[in-house]
């Protein structure tokens, strides 16, 4: 079962780490698991500092000037019947994460798996990894990986194709103000705004999309948030399509393939 965090459209999931019940957030835009200080000083973990120019490449989505990171051998995660040794996990001192969770579930865990995310019912399936059919893969949207996240081609306002990454952690649309300007969004319909980003508050502005396309699925007047983040530019993408999206569809993931 699914759990939505409370004011968002994000999924979070109970999962047991060093036999402690704890839920984290399903984010396929984190390369690697990641638990708070609280976590990590309950089950006693001493971890390694790591330097802040590793840091770019452990976890998308996220970029501090003065971000401090330990680094854990975690002990086996588990949900249900299925059980994931010999991870790591990031500990930030700077992370928002919200109080009530462990922490984040990133891809370091996902990717052992084929998944099935079902928004409507509220349910994550966990499968062995399988080869996509012959007669799915017409239909099929092609994944790349980086820096172990996943991006995908993106049409928006019938322009592009644009490069976005796939982010289940990500509440609603967020493009770079470089795509804003190309796609033409008039400046006097886009609302200054903050959100709340990993290090705290960032400013951006609330724009809408007339229409978002990944492959064959349509999805009209959606909001964005123009956002100048560098994470943008270390994964050299355009954009980041969250739940907004997602939340429209049962979701079948594969991993295990390059394609």
């Amino acid at each position: 079962p699914l759990q939505v965090l409370e004011g968002s459209q994000v999924f979070t999931l109970q999962l047991f780490i060093g036999g402690t019940s704890g839920s984290f957030l399903l984010d396929t835009g984190a390369s690697t698991t990641m638990i708070t200080s609280a976590v990590a000083q309950q089950l006693g973990l001493k971890g390694e500092p790591i330097s802040n120019e590793g840091l770019d490449y452990a976890v998308a989505g996220d970029d501090c000037p003065n971000m401090n990171a330990i680094l854990h051998h975690l002990p086996p995660l588990v949900i249900n019947q299925v059980r994931v040794e010999e991870l790591q996990g990031l500990e930030f001192s700077t992370t928002v994460i919200p109080e009530e969770l462990f922490g984040v579930l990133g891809m370091d865990f996902l990717r052992n798996f084929d998944i099935i995310i079902n928004p409507k019912n509220r349910q994550l399936q966990l499968l062995n990894p399988s080869e996509l059919s012959a007669e799915s893969f017409e239909n099929a949207i092609p994944l790349h990986s980086r820096l172990g996240v996943m991006l995908a081609a993106v049409t928006i306002n019938g322009k592009g194709p644009f490069t976005f990454l796939l982010d289940t952690g990500a509440d609603t649309i967020f493009i770079s103000e470089q795509l804003a300007n190309q796609l033409q969004l008039d400046p006097l319909n886009r609302q200054e705004i903050q959100v709340q980003g990993f290090c705290g508050l960032e400013d951006a502005e609330r724009a809408h999309l007339e229409q978002v396309s990944i492959q064959g699925y349509h999805q009209n007047n959606l909001e964005a948030v123009i956002l100048s983040s560098p994470v943008l530019d270390i994964l050299q993408v355009d954009g980041i399509i969250g739940q907004s999206f997602f939340n429209q569809y049962q979701q079948y993931w594969r991993f295990s393939s390059p394609s």
